[in-house]
């Protein structure tokens, strides 16, 4: 097995889906743009389902670039928002998981042995040595969390410490120091948070469906103040549903090439 054209093949493919995802972003984007103002077209010349040449006819740039930025700052902010969340730390994920850090005092061999392992793979990498958390699992499974070199974490069960022998020990860290050094938890956090920012549309659809038929005096009329909110709501469930599959169908493809790489 060619390693070094292993590796090139994973990144040549992480860099088309990566583009692919954000294609699939900016195109729901501006579907739901289109979307927007044909409701905005049906509430001004009450017509209920206007025709698409009539539709087409009233077409301005003007109005489609005023929904546009109302519709990509509103995705913005929500995915920035993400993104600081994520971004906070990988012992905050550690520590969450249930993760005990392991101190440089400790005594216990395997305990030892392993941050001896870390150690020798950060040398090997050119990253940092980074603290280690150990999980009470009888699983074998390690992971690596956070978004820089100075916030990452390696965690790995207790399972895996005491199955694994040294150098199955030392594939595994050597296969999480990857994932630190390709920036693999940064480009995940990242597409998580772009993510976000779609999936809180099918949120918003979700709950103002909600609001709306938990509210019975509400009578729904064409050309109505009312259908138009019941028209937008299943816009947003819509193609905020539609966003959130093809998101993380591409967002899990993109995983599985990280995966392939930090192998090779």
């Amino acid at each position: 097995m060619n390693f070094f054209h292993s590796q090139k093949k994973a990144k040549r493919n992480t860099f088309v889906l990566v583009a692919l995802f954000l294609l699939a972003v900016l195109s729901l984007v501006v579907l739901l743009n289109f979307f927007l103002m044909y409701v905005r077209y049906n509430y001004n010349t009450h017509m209920p389902f206007p025709s698409l040449s009539e539709y087409v006819n009233s077409f301005s740039w003007e109005n489609f670039i005023e929904v546009f930025i109302v519709v990509v700052t509103f995705v913005a902010m929500i995915s920035f928002f993400k993104l600081k969340e994520l971004s906070k730390g990988g012992y905050i994920i550690a520590e969450a998981l249930g993760g005990k850090i392991v101190l440089p005092s400790t005594s216990t061999f395997e305990e030892k042995q392993l941050l001896n392992v870390v150690e020798e793979m950060a040398i090997a990498s050119g990253v940092p040595a980074l603290p280690v958390y150990i999980l009470e699992q009888s699983s074998i499974n390690a992971f690596c969390a956070g978004s820089t070199y100075n916030d990452a974490v390696i965690g790995i069960t207790s399972g895996a410490l005491r199955v694994l022998n040294r150098d199955e020990l030392q594939g595994v860290i050597a296969h999480e120091f990857s994932h630190v050094f390709n920036g693999d938890m940064r480009l995940n956090i990242q597409t998580t948070g772009l993510l976000h920012g779609i999936v809180v549309i099918s949120h918003i659809g979700d709950s103002m469906l909600e609001m709306m038929t938990s509210a019975h005096k509400y009578v729904i009329r064409p050309y109505s103040p009312t259908f138009v909110i019941f028209l937008v709501a299943y816009g947003f469930l819509f193609f905020g549903s539609i966003g959130k599959f093809f998101g993380n169908l591409i967002k899990s493809l993109i995983s599985k090439q990280r995966e392939y790489l930090a192998d090779a």
